[in-house]
């Protein structure tokens, strides 16, 4: 990964905590970015939930960017903020 993503991922990890959405959860790749199948997904110590599959870091950027801002919409009964309760 380049340095650049890995901000974007610390940056986005920290977004998670400081918002209040999913505040045990961070985002993990699972590649190198050297195949077409890199996989993202939001972890916890107790398992994944899969938010996409990319090809680059670009695409990456892109899916996390996405998800990160339907996690902003959602109201409080919204299946991701009921997800994230304990």
């Amino acid at each position: 990964m380049s340095k650049k993503f890995e901000k974007f991922l610390n940056d986005t990890n920290k977004e998670l905590k400081k918002k209040g959405f999913f505040n045990h959860h961070k985002i993990t790749i699972d590649g190198d970015f050297k195949s077409e199948y890199n996989f993202i997904y939001l972890s916890r110590d107790n398992g994944v939930f899969p938010i996409a599959t990319v090809a680059t870091e670009n695409e990456a950027v892109a899916a996390i960017t996405g998800y990160m801002t339907g996690l902003k919409h959602g109201k409080d009964n919204s299946y991701t903020r009921f997800c994230d309760k304990d």
